[in-house]
């Protein structure tokens, strides 16, 4: 029984670390998206951004 717990608890610590280091490369990817759209907008006026 013990076995299983142990099992089961590091199951429940690896889920909760892969969601939130998604969440944390999702937020980084939409903040560095932004920048870049800001820096073409900005140096490249010939693109109509």
């Amino acid at each position: 029984m013990r076995i299983v717990l142990y099992f089961l608890s590091t199951g429940l610590c690896l889920f909760l670390l892969n969601s939130c280091a998604g969440i944390a490369i999702g937020g980084a990817v939409s903040a560095f998206s932004i920048e870049a759209y800001e820096e073409a907008r900005v140096h490249r006026t010939d693109l109509k951004l």
